[in-house]
């Protein structure tokens, strides 16, 4: 059985789940970067969408942050900016949960609520088209 300490610092007892580990060894980390705080930081990201998407489903039955991972690992393989990945981990929490952009705002930071707070309108747009649909959100 997972000791529910070791979920909320992996940190300490060197357990990341695999899935954030993967997230992780995929972002190009710049040179001046410290890694520990980065992997801090991404962490509490993961850690707090995970938390709030806790028991959602796909329809698929998988669980729904597996989504949430996906998009931010993609993000990674553009070479995106950790907040950007951070955004893509929380892009839905706001949609889907009880969280406000002014509580990411509090919990991370202005930067990274605006991101997830423009990505939730996006989604509200209705387009003409797939492909406009497809343009407007890249």
């Amino acid at each position: 059985m997972e000791n529910p300490i070791t979920r909320l610092a992996p940190q300490l007892f060197g357990a990341y789940p695999k899935s954030f580990l993967k997230l992780y060894n995929k972002i190009s980390i710049p040179l001046d970067t410290d890694n520990d705080n980065l992997k801090e930081i991404l962490w509490k990201a993961y850690e707090f969408g995970n938390r709030y998407h806790e028991g959602q489903k796909r329809l698929s039955g998988e669980p729904y942050f597996n989504h949430c991972i996906e998009v931010a690992e993609t993000l990674a393989s553009w070479n995106m900016d950790y907040t950007t990945i951070m955004a893509g981990l929380l892009h839905d929490v706001v949609e889907d949960t009880n969280i406000t952009v002014k509580d990411l705002e509090r919990e991370f930071d202005k930067d990274l609520a605006n991101l997830v707070d423009g990505l939730t309108k996006i989604s509200g747009i209705e387009f003409s088209t797939q492909k406009k649909s497809k343009l407007e959100t890249l």
